[in-house]
């Protein structure tokens, strides 16, 4: 396509021309799916989530063409930033979705004999503190026994991110948990 056309696509998907819109649909749907892909991939949803941001944001072009200013930048820089956020957002929504909070953690535990259930409180009260993403990675790991590996992957996060965090974590559990809890969390 060359720079005149896609001058003339814009102007008729200003016009919400069928034609040019399926035009625009059949260069930039792959593209935009490697965008989203590139996002959602290790989401639980996978391709489904990827088909329904790349549907969201070729709808929210037809109902308003409006948005996309030239003066901006290209098209194609357009749809992909638009399908960026998107998908970000979708993995964000997603990624709440699958934490198990420490309450629900909780309330189907129950205390073992060497584990005192006023431990598990100081426990649970510690780690209630600490800020999220690290609360949930020290949830995931010691918890519910998932590896760094599998942690950074669900979250989105490089492996040593984890690690740090977990690290970090164990750290300032120590440092507020009474003197004879924490030779247990090293």
């Amino acid at each position: 396509m060359i720079h005149i056309e896609k001058d003339t696509l814009i102007v008729d998907i200003l016009r919400r021309d069928e034609d040019a819109f399926s035009e625009l649909f059949q260069s930039y749907a792959k593209l935009l799916w490697t965008v989203a892909g590139g996002i959602l991939s290790y989401c639980a949803g996978g391709e489904q989530d990827i088909e329904e941001c790349v549907s969201d944001v070729f709808i929210e072009l037809w109902r308003h063409p409006e948005k996309y200013d030239p003066s901006r930048g290209s098209l194609k820089s357009y749809l992909c930033t638009i399908t960026k956020s998107r998908a970000i957002d979708a993995w964000r929504r997603k990624a709440k979705e699958n934490v198990v909070s420490l309450e629900e953690y909780m309330e189907n535990t129950t205390a073992d004999d060497s584990f005192e259930i006023t431990d598990y409180c100081e426990l649970y009260e510690a780690v209630r503190r600490l800020e999220e993403p690290t609360r949930e990675i020290i949830v995931r790991r010691y918890f519910h026994d998932e590896k760094p590996a599998k942690i950074a992957k669900r979250l989105g996060l490089q492996k040593k991110e984890v690690e740090n965090r977990l690290y970090r974590g164990k750290k300032m559990l120590s440092e507020s948990l009474p003197d004879y809890r924490k030779a247990e969390l090293t």
